[in-house]
């Protein structure tokens, strides 16, 4: 997939990765292991349209990535849907190292 991609650093205040776009087809945000970036020991968490906290308190509907993991959604055929706002990260430990793509179909 034609994807721009990007390797922010996240840290304790939330970080905006991903805006919204109507025309996106697919996106990607991987926490490679410690073996890739040394300082990822963390947990990165995931908000949809909101910035989370960097705990996880029952009300928050957050995703949560640890070392090693990736979310995504890709559109297979036109009539699939996915997320399309905007997504945000906040870290537990400082300097924790993505990788985010997003697939605009261009």
């Amino acid at each position: 997939m034609p994807v721009s991609t990007r390797t922010p650093v996240i840290g304790v205040t939330p970080v905006l990765v991903i805006i919204s776009n109507t025309a996106r087809r697919g996106w990607r945000v991987t926490f490679p292991s410690a073996g890739v970036f040394s300082g990822n020991s963390g947990l990165v968490f995931m908000g949809k349209n909101f910035p989370p906290a960097n705990t996880n308190p029952p009300n928050q509907p957050v995703d949560i990535l640890t070392p090693g993991s990736e979310l995504k959604e890709n559109k297979r055929y036109d009539t699939d849907t996915i997320f399309l706002g905007d997504i945000w990260l906040i870290a537990s430990a400082a300097n924790q190292q993505v990788i985010v793509e997003e697939d605009l179909g261009v």
